[in-house]
């Protein structure tokens, strides 16, 4: 089934469904959830990234993001890794479109 036929067959959302959603993940390229944002408010951040990591790595092969130019794999980075740490990311000073392999 296309993505367009998948789209027109969806009812339109009401605002009670549309918050009950916005719990669920995000999805890519129609069945791949996209990583939950990074929590850098409880416990311990540096398993929390960890933790992150992991499934960012995961999703990067299983959506074949890997395959992509840099850009692109950097914009798809900072979209999923939440406010908070794009503010720590933006913080960090790095040329645009940096190597996401260093970290």
């Amino acid at each position: 089934m296309s993505r367009a036929t998948d789209e027109a067959a969806q009812p339109a959302a009401s605002s009670s469904s549309a918050s009950a959603r916005s719990s669920l993940p995000i999805l890519m390229q129609g069945s791949i959830p996209l990583p939950r944002p990074l929590n850098l408010q409880d416990g311990d951040v540096r398993e929390n990234w960890k933790r992150w990591r992991q499934l960012w790595d995961s999703f990067e092969i299983v959506s074949h993001l890997k395959a992509q130019p840099e850009a692109y794999r950097v914009a798809t980075f900072v979209t999923c890794v939440g406010s908070d740490a794009l503010e720590v990311y933006n913080a960090l000073q790095l040329p645009p479109y940096h190597d996401l392999e260093a970290f």
